[in-house]
This record gives C-alpha cells, structure tokens and sequence, in this order.
C-alpha cells in the first residue's frame, strides 16, 4: 500500500482521541495520540502503529471496551480510504513524558 498522507494520520489520531474521550470522561483523558504507518516484516505488510497517551484514574478504564477501539472506528477510517489494520499502544502520560524520544524513534 502507498504512503499515508499527514492528514490522514492526524485524521486518524483525532478519531480515536475522540472516540476515547468520549468514552471515558471524565475520569480519564486521552491525548496525544500519535499514528504512524509501519511496516510488519514477519506479515509482509503495513498497518497503522498509535501511541494513544492517557491520564487519570486507572481504576475507571474498561478494558473491554478498550479492546473493541479498532473495529467501533473501522468504518470512520474506511470512510477515510484507510484499509490498514490499527495496532493501538496505550502508554501513561509519565511514562510517555520520560519515553517519547526513544518511543518514536
């Protein structure tokens, strides 16, 4: 697959923000959140790699929810042109303040 335009990353980043905003508030928030597109060497092919950052109370994140992100916005992102698979990354906001150098490497 071709490239994905800066736009499209960024459309895909604010498409999960909200959507896990949205979700959670207001006990957690979810931001920035960071897409790339990479590529998998073992499957041959490229998917779409987000770090989505979050802040607040642990206690109140369903993980039940949290695993069903990729296919509830799989049709926003269809509607994008996107046919990439999403592998989301959730990392604490002081972790990705200490780690974000080295993460996006």
């Amino acid at each position: 697959m071709a490239a994905i335009t800066t736009d499209i990353t960024e459309q895909v980043a604010a498409i999960i923000g909200d959507t896990l905003n949205d979700w959670f508030q207001p006990n957690l928030h979810f931001g920035p959140v960071i897409v790339s597109q990479l590529y998998d060497d073992w499957y041959d092919e490229d998917y779409l790699h987000a770090w989505i950052v979050w802040e607040g109370n642990h206690d109140y994140m369903d993980h039940s929810r949290i695993i069903t992100l990729s296919r509830i916005i799989q049709p926003r992102l269809d509607d994008l042109g996107v046919d990439l698979r999403l592998h989301p990354l959730y990392i604490a906001k002081w972790d990705w303040e200490l780690n974000k150098e080295r993460l996006l490497k």
